[in-house]
């Protein structure tokens, strides 16, 4: 096996990138910033259905 320190670091950076992709995506769907009319998805997210 490879030195632990190789492993350790390997393992923290694998957590790190996955808690900034959740913290990414939670930001995205509680606050788009999406607010141009013209956007593909107010044509899925219209009122009338």
């Amino acid at each position: 096996m490879g030195p632990p320190l190789g492993g350790a670091i390997v393992t923290i950076a694998a957590v790190l990138v996955t808690i900034g992709v959740a913290v990414a995506a939670a930001r995205m769907i509680i606050a788009p910033g999406e607010a141009n009319p013209a956007h593909p998805k107010y044509r899925v997210l219209r009122r009338d259905r």
